[in-house]
C-alpha cells in the first residue's frame, strides 16, 4: 500500500487545497491584467509608473464589475 503525503494527511490540507485551487487560477489574471495595462500606458510614457498601475487596476476592477452585473 501507499504511504500518503504527510502534508495532505496533517490538519493543513484545506489550507494548500484553498492557495491550489483559488488564489493560484485567481491571481493569475489580476498579474496579467496589471500587466498589459501598465505596458500599454507605458508605451505612450515611460516615466509614470503609478499611473500605469492605476490603469492595471481600474481595467482589473473594472471587469469584475463588468461580469459581475
Amino acid at each position: 500500500m501507499t504511504q500518503p503525503i504527510a502534508v495532505l494527511d496533517g490538519p493543513f490540507w484545506p489550507y494548500l487545497a484553498l492557495i491550489l485551487f483559488a488564489v493560484l487560477p485567481t491571481e493569475i489574471w489580476r498579474w496579467l491584467a496589471v500587466g498589459f495595462a501598465a505596458a500599454a500606458v507605458m508605451l505612450f510614457d515611460k516615466r509614470r509608473m503609478m499611473l500605469a498601475m492605476l490603469a492595471g487596476e481600474t481595467i482589473l476592477i473594472g471587469g469584475v464589475w463588468l461580469l459581475a452585473g
